[in-house]
């Protein structure tokens, strides 16, 4: 078991998160007892203990269990499926029906909802019960903390403004930002419990938006997962607690993979829809020397950081910033992926565009075995046509 990097508690997400749930929990502990108004309050709490205790064995497990990968290598069983699914040049293999690559993880990860700064690891099919049992167990607690502390405040407000030394005083007043901080779980936890009764994740999400854009009404794509709501949760659970997060059930006359060939369709359309661009400055951290306006309208995804003379390609943005990545020029005039990968936003006014425009290939070491099998041939025959003029 690792110790440090993803997918282990020592990282600033979940050592932040286990600090706000200790003292959300310390200080309700230590006003609880000043804040009974009724017999039964008692099992109140020990209900709330009881949730405390699951936040922390479902906050471990969604970091440890984590959110299963596709084995390196991997391919589909049938040969006719190459053709619908995309290559992974980092993990040396085909993606898996609902894969996608994490680049904070370096590996494809099955069912790949997001990378979460909070269990420094992925979401995705093998963790997806334990982070949903997580983010609605969160606001289940801190709205019982809140009412207590609360009850508190209502119950002691004159002293608190008499004593300022008063430690659960100072405990209650400490804990209202982080409990209004905490409560971010209760929208996450809604996102969540969508996406496992639509069985959609958020990337899926975007693809198929992009899909309506691209077919148009009158070739709409058939999501093939979507199953209803309540055989949508069974089959979630089942796969997130036994199955192997590839072969999912789908709808009749639909196909596994439909969806990763409707991503081959629309990588195409990417591919020809970019543009290249030279790096002109480095903007600094979240663009800050682009101009007050430019950081305000930063987007809340990945950002990268432009180097002056590097190569980019963009496919997307808004009026201020570009959504792109670093290339790697090759030798027969094309480009690829920079490795490691650097994508994200950038602002506009750190790139320009280049003289030349560069046709993207997604493979490096498969564009070279071709320009070199390309360069052969043309050499052989310039050698026959030579050998039959003498």
């Amino acid at each position: 078991m690792r110790v440090f990097g993803n997918g282990t508690i020592f990282n600033w997400g979940p050592l932040i998160a286990i600090g706000l749930i200790s003292f959300i929990s310390y200080a309700t502990v230590l006003v609880h007892p000043v804040t009974v108004l009724f017999p039964g309050a008692w099992l109140l709490f020990l209900a709330w203990a009881l949730v405390v205790v699951a936040i922390v064995i479902s906050f471990l497990a969604s970091i440890y269990v984590g959110p299963g990968y596709v084995k390196l290598k991997w391919e589909p069983p049938n040969p006719d499926n190459l053709k619908k699914v995309q290559w992974c040049k980092h993990c040396h293999g085909y993606k898996a029906p609902r894969s996608h690559h994490c680049k904070d993880c370096g590996r494809c990860v099955k069912m790949l909802d997001h990378h979460c700064p909070w269990i420094n690891n992925c979401v995705g099919n093998d963790n997806k019960v334990y982070f949903i049992a997580f983010t609605t167990s969160v606001p289940i607690g801190c709205l019982y903390s809140a009412s207590v502390l609360g009850t508190f405040l209502w119950r002691y407000w004159p002293l608190l403004l008499r004593s300022r030394r008063n430690m659960p005083s100072r405990e209650f007043l400490d804990s209202l930002p982080r409990i209004v901080f905490a409560n971010q779980g209760l929208f996450n936890g809604g996102v969540q419990c969508h996406s496992v009764i639509k069985n959609k994740t958020g990337i899926e999400n975007w693809i198929l938006k992009k899909a309506r854009h691209r077919r148009g009404a009158d070739n709409p794509f058939k999501y093939p997962f979507d199953m209803g709501w309540w055989q949508n949760i069974k089959n979630a659970v089942d796969q997130s607690l036994n199955g192997d997060g590839i072969h999912w059930p789908v709808l009749d006359g639909t196909s596994p993979y439909d969806l990763t060939a409707e991503q081959v369709a629309q990588k195409a359309v990417k591919h020809n829809s970019r543009s290249t661009m030279r790096g002109e400055q480095d903007t600094g951290f979240l663009a800050w020397r682009a101009g007050f306006m430019t950081m305000l309208r930063c987007p809340w995804e990945s950002h990268i950081r432009v180097r002056p003379g590097a190569t980019y390609q963009v496919w997307r943005g808004n009026s201020l910033w570009w959504y792109g990545e670093a290339v790697e020029v090759l030798d027969n005039g094309v480009c690829t992926s920079s490795t490691p990968l650097e994508r994200g936003w950038f602002p506009k006014t750190a790139v320009s565009e280049a003289e030349q425009q560069l046709r993207y290939v997604e493979d490096r070491d498969a564009q070279l075995t071709c320009y070199r099998q390309t360069s052969t041939s043309l050499t052989m025959k310039s050698k026959k046509r030579e050998g039959k003029k003498n």
